[in-house]
């Protein structure tokens, strides 16, 4: 296991946020904003940007942006995931890239990001007492997965260029400067200029993709594309069935997804080529049940897929 997953996958849960969570998703960026930015950016400007509003701003790019995607970070004990809020120490916000350097604020969806070509990170931030946990970077790594789930080949952000805390983060997980530099006010609610640089990374089909991939589709009962991460021979075993071949084992999770009510993903544990993830799996026909899938990614297939969980609810239910 890469060294230092362990530790954060111990410390946070990343799941979807919502404009449930608008109250404290508005706090986390008024915390980091005044750790961050402060030397950088004006304090009144970064005071007047980040005033708490109840979450009113963050509710209304939930109702304008409905392309946008977004994440939290909640500690790992400290939200039963009930999509209240309670307990969020970061976030991130991202989808199609927008056209920052051609056309004002609010930006349209560039051309590569209408087709699905180039994905953008709109904003990660994290609470100050949360930096250097690991946080952030399992909040990137959740966007860099889901990115490449949904089709894309490659992430862009812009940072700005003095707050070289940020570009080293991003340095760290993969990203590089492209060239592109814009010079733009701060927020569109200030007339206080900043210079800021693109960043760019590849985004790269890896174990934790595909399984990305392969949960979210399976989720959405999308399967078409469930059936492209697997392999011909893959062979499944769970406490319900053993099955080889790519045609047996969708027909397999088929089934289940007609008794399927909810899926949520609680812990990923990535090392390449293998992936686990625990999580809990609701159904129309017996109480929610914790699951732990493991999964053998060889050149973009799953080969191999061994699941445990207590299926005495669901055999005698279904």
């Amino acid at each position: 296991m890469p060294c230092g997953f362990a530790s954060f996958a111990q410390m946070v849960v990343i799941r979807a946020g919502s404009a449930a969570d608008a109250a404290q998703i508005a706090e986390v960026q008024r915390e980091s904003w005044s750790g961050a930015y402060r030397g950088i950016i004006a304090d009144e400007i970064i005071d007047r940007i980040t005033a708490l509003d109840g979450g009113a701003r963050v509710r209304q790019s939930f109702r304008t942006r409905p392309w946008q995607r977004m994440i939290v970070a909640i500690p790992d004990g400290g939200d039963g995931g009930d999509g209240g809020g309670s307990g969020i120490v970061g976030y991130a916000a991202f989808g199609p890239e927008t056209d920052v350097l051609g056309s004002p604020w609010p930006h349209p969806l560039s051309t590569d990001g209408e087709e699905c070509r180039v994905a953008e990170l709109y904003a990660l931030y994290v609470r100050p007492a949360w930096w250097s946990t690991g946080t952030g970077r399992a909040l990137m790594d959740r966007v860099l997965a889901r990115s490449v789930a949904a089709g894309y080949s490659s992430i862009t952000l812009w940072v700005l260029r003095d707050n070289r805390r940020a570009r080293r983060f991003y340095e760290r997980t993969g990203f590089a400067p492209d060239g592109a530099i814009t010079f733009s006010p701060a927020s569109a609610m200030s007339s206080s200029c900043a210079t800021a640089s693109s960043y760019n990374v590849g985004v790269m089909m890896d174990a934790a993709a595909v399984a990305a991939t392969y949960f979210d589709a399976w989720k959405a009962r999308d399967f078409g594309r469930l059936r492209s991460v697997l392999a011909d021979d893959v062979d499944f075993a769970g406490p319900l069935a053993r099955v080889r071949g790519r045609d047996d084992c969708l027909r397999g999770l088929q089934g289940m997804a007609q008794i399927m009510t909810g899926l949520d993903v609680r812990r990923i544990f990535h090392d390449e080529p293998d992936v686990l993830t625990w999580f809990d799996l609701s159904t129309s026909v017996a109480d929610p049940v914790p699951v732990a899938n493991w999964m053998h990614v060889e050149d973009g297939k799953i080969t191999r897929i061994k699941v445990a969980f207590d299926a005495r609810g669901i055999a005698g239910g279904s």
